[in-house]
């Protein structure tokens, strides 16, 4: 446990969901530009721990304290002071994350202004300076507070020799075969039902791509999304050339297996970022929520969206008739596809 009072320990208050995690890790590696010298620690739930251990300018995670919302606070706030923590970046908007900066005594607290927690902080600017932008951009400007390089880069998850050749391993006992071609897909989401593109046209343009390509579809999804895999399994009755990955793997065997594929096609969710920061074109489709803002970043990836006078709206669940994922059209998605691999050369 660090507890040199002459380190530069920082703290960074970590995100909740996967996608804006991934979008938070340019940041991340800013700040330690900023702090060469410095340890970093992030605070954040177990689940996106792999995530963040993944940067190599992280120096380790830290897990919040149990108990109930309110007291878990204040004991993880006051946990934090062992570390000395020399500044904090706060990168939620919440009123909790600007607590527990502020009960750590870090003498920096940095973070976007909301609902007057400003005044738990050292440092603050307003959300809509970088609200429209980009996420990366977004979590990268804040930097611009301390002084530090605030030019946002492509997020990128590093995944190993090792990792690779296990996910293969395993995708091979599963029966895809030693040297097949892979195309991800993603039809679920969490954040919910109005920013999934409908099963039944993923199934037919997993049918078009196994006959065209002769390809393996992946599909990748957490627990709770097995259902929508094996429904779009069913539908496309294609044995032996589909595999329903959903809730069978970690974020770092999840990272491996979506590298190997050749395109990733994907709602607006946290598996499209983690196919962005492997280097996997993306095509993803859009509908509630705003591609400005949170598409995936980097070059080659393409969006399909409708520019609709109710998008993006951001509901969980679409009031009417879900117009915006309806007139997405499955020969649209196909032919993303298709410029994707005819750019690599398929």
């Amino acid at each position: 446990m660090p507890n040199d009072k002459d380190k530069q320990n920082i703290l960074i208050i970590g995100l909740n969901w996967l996608g804006d995690a991934v979008m938070s890790l340019p940041a991340i590696q800013r700040l330690h530009e900023f702090f060469p010298d410095g340890d970093i620690y992030v605070l954040c739930r177990d689940s996106l721990k792999e995530v963040y251990r993944n940067s190599s300018a992280v120096t380790d995670t830290l897990p919040f304290s149990t108990g109930g919302k309110f007291i878990s606070t204040l004991k993880t706030g006051v946990s934090m002071r062992k570390y000395n923590f020399k500044a904090c970046v706060v990168l939620p908007r919440s009123w909790r994350s600007a607590v527990i900066a502020y009960l750590s005594l870090s003498p920096v607290r940095i973070g976007y202004k909301n609902s007057l927690r400003e005044l738990l902080l050292t440092g603050s600017m307003p959300r809509g300076r970088f609200l429209t932008r980009h996420r990366v951009e977004y979590y990268t400007g804040l930097l611009s507070l301390l002084g530090a390089d605030a030019a946002p880069a492509i997020p990128q998850i590093a995944v190993s020799s090792e990792a690779v050749a296990g996910a293969r391993a395993r995708l091979q006992a599963l029966g895809t075969g030693a040297n097949g071609m892979f195309i991800g897909f993603c039809p679920g989401a969490v954040y919910g039902n109005a920013k999934r593109w409908l099963p039944e046209r993923y199934a037919e343009l997993a049918k078009k791509i196994i006959t065209v390509y002769n390809a393996k579809i992946l599909i990748f999804g957490n627990t709770a999304e097995k259902q929508i895999g094996d429904e779009l399994a069913g539908a496309a009755g294609m044995p032996g050339s589909i595999f329903n990955l959903a809730g069978t793997t970690g974020i770092g065997e999840l990272a491996a297996m979506i590298s190997l594929c050749r395109a990733f096609v994907t709602n607006d969710t946290g598996a499209m970022h983690i196919a962005a920061a492997v280097g996997v074109p993306v095509a993803a489709v859009f509908g509630p929520t705003d591609p400005v803002t949170t598409s995936p970043y980097g070059n080659g990836h393409i969006v399909i969206s409708r520019n609709l006078p109710c998008a993006p709206c951001l509901k969980r669940e679409c009031p009417a008739a879900h117009e915006c994922m309806e007139a997405v059209t499955v020969d649209e998605v196909y032919d993303a596809v298709q410029r994707i691999l005819t750019r690599s050369g398929i």
